[in-house]
């Protein structure tokens, strides 16, 4: 981000329609997103791929029927696109979302999209933490385990079954 001088004109989420948008994708959006201000909603857009398993089923349909679906893209300002991963001879697909990201960098009055390299640095802090938080808990999970087989190991097998 830092190699953009007047900050990206757009972000993209890609969504891929082949699979269900469910709460574990919905979160590590959130998780991705929350790396900016939420000043970039209004410089998202979401970029659905796989357009061509939606068969007789519209964009729309789709997106109502997955509440993370409508979530995410009404926190995009209902600025969406779908790419048909089948159909690699329509350029028209390619054009029609430059033309949308034309359009939502035109109708955002702020221009670009401001990278505040502090946030950034923020977050990555807290998931240092985070990771390192995890880490122990893991070992400690490891520890009890090896201690409980160690335990187990001198424990006659009828004995075993017996208290279980």
């Amino acid at each position: 981000m830092h190699l953009c001088t007047s900050g990206p004109h757009a972000v993209l989420v890609v969504v891929g329609l082949a699979s269900a948008f469910n709460a574990t994708y919905q979160k590590a959006v959130q998780e991705h997103i929350s790396l900016f201000t939420d000043e970039v909603w209004k410089h998202t857009i979401v970029l659905f791929t796989r357009g061509d398993w939606l068969g007789v089923k519209t964009v729309e349909e789709r997106i109502e029927s997955e509440k993370g679906l409508q979530w995410l893209v009404e926190k995009c300002g209902n600025m969406y696109h779908v790419l048909d991963n089948k159909n690699h001879s329509d350029e028209t697909q390619v054009t029609e979302l430059l033309e949308k990201i034309e359009e939502m960098w035109a109708g955002n009055k702020d221009g670009p999209f401001e990278v505040n390299l502090g946030h950034a640095e923020q977050t990555e802090a807290r998931k240092e933490v985070a990771d390192k938080k995890a880490k122990r808990i893991r070992q400690t999970a490891q520890r009890q385990a090896r201690i409980l087989k160690e335990l187990f190991r001198g424990i006659p097998r009828s004995e075993k079954n017996h208290n279980v």
